[in-house]
C-alpha cells in the first residue's frame, strides 16, 4: 500500500505549454503562423502564375515562328539599346520570356524582340518593382531622328505651365493626352500630322493602357507601363503594323535613302 505521505511526495503532472503561456504570447504565435502561411501561399501562387505566363509566351513565340529564351542574365538587349529610356530605367533589371526572330509586318521584313523587363525604382520603404512588356522592332528602313511618345502626366502639365512645352499638334486631343519629344520637331510633325495621331487615340482593350513609343536610329520600341497579357501580344503587333503603314510615303522614302537601303528589301 502506498502511504498518504507517499501520495504527497508524488509530483503533480505538468500542465500544457499553452496553459502556462499568457494570452498575448499565444496570439502572437497564432498570428505569426498565419502570416508565414499566407506569405508562402502567395509565393507559390506567384510562381505558378509566372510559370503559366512563361509557357503562354513560349507558345505564342512558337506560333509565329520566333525563338524563345526564358531568361537572359546577360542583359545584352538592354546594353545594346541603351539609348531607349526604358532600357536605362531603374536598377536590378531582369529580362524574361524573350521572343526573337524575323517577322513580316506592314509589307516589310523586320527583326523583332519581345519580352518582359522588370526593374526596381526608389529605395528603402519607397522601393517598388516595375514590370513591363516591350516589343523592339528593327524595320528595313530607319529614322534618323530620336522620337519619344508617351501618355502625358501631371509633371508634364506642371512643366508646361512653367513654359517647358513639348511638341504641339493640330489634333488637340492627342496633344492633351500625349507628351511628344523629338530631336527634330519638324520630323515629328511630318510623321504624325498625316493622321497617325488618331492611331494613338484608338481604344485597344487588350493593351489596357495607351502604349509608349520610342523611335531611335536603332529601331522602334513599343512598351506599356504594365505587363501585357500574352493574349495582347497579337494586338500590340497589329498596333505597330498600323503605325508603320501610316508613315507618309515621302518620309519613308527619304529615310530609306538615308539608310542606304530599299524599303522593299528583305
Amino acid at each position: 500500500m502506498t502511504s498518504a505521505a507517499g501520495h504527497r511526495l508524488q509530483r503533480e503532472p505538468p500542465g500544457s505549454i499553452a496553459a502556462d503561456m499568457p494570452p498575448e504570447a499565444i496570439m502572437f504565435i497564432v498570428v505569426t503562423i498565419g502570416v508565414v502561411g499566407l506569405a508562402v501561399a502567395l509565393f507559390l501562387l506567384h510562381r505558378r502564375a509566372e510559370r503559366a505566363r512563361t509557357e503562354a509566351m513560349r507558345a505564342w513565340s512558337e506560333r509565329i515562328g520566333l525563338g524563345f529564351t526564358e531568361q537572359d542574365d546577360s542583359l545584352a538587349i538592354a546594353r545594346e539599346n541603351g539609348t531607349f529610356p526604358l532600357f536605362g530605367a531603374g536598377r536590378s533589371q531582369k529580362l524574361r520570356n524573350l521572343c526573337s526572330g524575323e517577322v513580316e509586318i506592314a509589307d516589310m521584313r523586320a527583326s523583332l524582340v519581345c519580352g518582359d523587363l522588370d526593374y526596381t525604382v526608389g529605395s528603402g520603404k519607397q522601393a517598388r518593382r516595375i514590370r513591363t512588356t516591350f516589343i523592339l522592332l528593327v524595320p528595313t528602313f530607319r529614322m534618323t531622328a530620336m522620337l519619344d511618345i508617351r501618355p502625358e502626366n501631371w509633371f508634364d502639365k506642371a512643366k508646361a505651365l512653367a513654359g517647358f512645352n513639348d511638341i504641339d499638334f493640330p489634333d488637340e486631343e492627342f496633344s492633351r493626352r500625349f507628351h511628344v519629344t523629338c530631336s527634330d520637331p519638324a520630323f515629328a510633325v511630318e510623321l504624325l500630322g498625316g493622321g497617325l495621331t488618331r492611331h494613338f487615340l484608338e481604344k485597344r482593350p487588350l493593351l489596357a493602357a495607351p502604349p509608349m513609343l520610342a523611335w531611335h536610329p536603332k529601331g522602334l520600341l513599343l512598351w506599356s507601363p504594365k505587363r501585357w497579357e500574352p493574349a495582347a501580344l497579337d494586338d500590340a503587333i497589329d498596333w505597330m503594323s498600323g503605325f508603320l503603314s501610316g508613315i507618309p510615303e515621302e518620309l519613308r522614302r527619304r529615310s530609306t535613302a538615308a539608310d542606304g537601303g530599299d524599303a522593299g528589301d528583305a
